[in-house]
This record gives C-alpha cells, structure tokens and sequence, in this order.
C-alpha cells in the first residue's frame, strides 16, 4: 500500500512503558518501525535508563555539564538499548555496538538511526539497508532565511522564501530534517555541503526525493517520509529506493 501523501503522525510512547516491554518485536520486509517519546521522567525512570547504559556511555554521560543534556542522553541511549534488545531477543545491557567511519553505530544485521531535540527523541529500526531519521523542534531563534540563504539548495531556499512570513519557520524545519535524515542516512556529517544537494517535496508534503550534485557521495535515489512528531516537530525517515514504508509504533 502506498504512503499516504501528508507527515505520518508517530504518538509518543511513555518512557517507562518502552523499558517495561519485553518483546520479542519482529520487523516485515520493506519496513520501518519509527518511535518517539519525550525525556522528560520521574527520577525512579531516570535511574532505570542510567542502569541499561555501557561503561563507556555511563563515562560520556557523565561529561555533560547541563542537566538537561544528561537528561536527554540518558533517556534516549536506554531506550535505544531497550527497544533493540526486544528486537534481537537479548538484554540491553549486552548489546555490543560496531561503528563506522563515520561514527555511525550499527548491530546484528539492524539498522537503526537515533535523533533527539529539546526533549523529543525519535528512533528508527529496520532490517538491512542503512537509514537515517532526524526530528528538530520549531524554534524562533534560528535565523532561518539567513540559514537558508547560505546552505540550501537553490529550489528550497527558494521555497522557504515564497512561504510567506507565517510559513518560513515551518518551511525551513521541514527542509532541515529531510536534509539532515539524507546525510545521516549517508553516513555524512553537516561538514558536507547542504547546497550539493536537494529535497523535493510532494504536494502534500509527506514525500520528497532528492536532486544530487555529488552522486559519489549522495546517491539520487534517497527517498525521505516525513513525519509529525507532534505540533511544531517536524521529523523525516529516509532510505535509500521507494519499496519501503513506515509503521509508527507504540506504547503508553
């Protein structure tokens, strides 16, 4: 069945609900599973996601100044581990991660793509070929004409500009995951030029492929979802051909 053409909406799930699961989960041919979920938590949730973290994330945690950031780490690095031990049938403290070039993290044959914002986590599983996801909260202090102007390709940042003063901020959002999800589907960081490529929107804004100008590092056939992780939370989920499809999943 086709996508439906608008941002699919994902529910957020309740934290200690996802850590109290127990699977196992299973994933169909074609299919990515997408959940978000909030960090904010009761302090017996939060010592529940600092018991599931490695050494080595425990040590990272523990740089961060702000409590915030502790906060937000935390949270989506146990649920992560959480969530992948329901679909490998295995512990979330056993799980040992291989990383790429790039940083990428990867495990037992899943592909897997973690995204967080002022809060707002987004997680994406399937089997096989890479993904990337991305979520960013609307915010007003981001300049985005300027942003635009100096990183987007020439078609958005002409989109951005015509789509008036109460549509700019919802239009540069929209653009920044669906280019952001691309790269981190690549496996890029944004020291790649964003103007090298394009995201094309469908009419009802819930598709969009990509024009390259670097297909030996973006190939043109990326294809982008995007999603709504609530009012003003833009998301996007993307892969590379379009025989695949998204399923929000869910608990409360």
């Amino acid at each position: 069945m086709p996508e439906p053409d608008a941002p699919l909406a994902v529910p957020l799930s309740g934290v200690a609900a996802l850590l109290n699961e127990r699977g196992p989960r299973t994933l169909a041919p074609g299919e990515v599973q997408v959940w978000a979920f909030d960090d904010a938590i009761d302090a017996a949730t939060r010592a529940r996601c600092a018991a599931l973290l490695s050494a080595e994330e425990s040590t990272r945690l523990a740089r961060f100044r702000f409590e915030a950031n502790q906060r937000e780490y935390a949270v989506s690095h146990a649920v992560t581990r959480a969530l992948l031990g329901q679909y490998l049938a295995r512990e979330p403290q056993s799980l040992q991660f291989t990383f790429g070039a790039s940083g990428k993290p990867a495990i037992d044959g899943l592909s897997f793509n973690l995204s967080h914002s002022h809060g707002r986590v987004l997680l994406a599983v399937a089997e096989g070929a890479a993904l990337g996801a991305d979520v960013e909260r609307e915010r007003d202090n981001v300049d985005a004409l300027g942003i635009a102007a100096s990183y987007f390709f020439g078609s958005e940042l002409a989109a951005v500009q015509s789509a008036g003063e109460a549509g700019v901020r919802s239009a540069f959002f929209r653009h920044w995951v669906a280019k952001e999800s691309v790269l981190k589907g690549v496996g890029l960081g944004l020291g790649f030029p964003l103007e090298r490529f394009g995201v094309h929107f469908s009419a009802g804004l819930g598709l969009a492929t990509i024009t390259t100008l670097a297909p030996e590092q973006v190939a043109p056939d990326w294809t982008i979802r995007m999603l709504e992780l609530g009012e003003g939370c833009p998301a996007a989920v993307t892969r590379r051909g379009p025989d695949w499809q998204v399923r929000p999943m869910w608990v409360s």
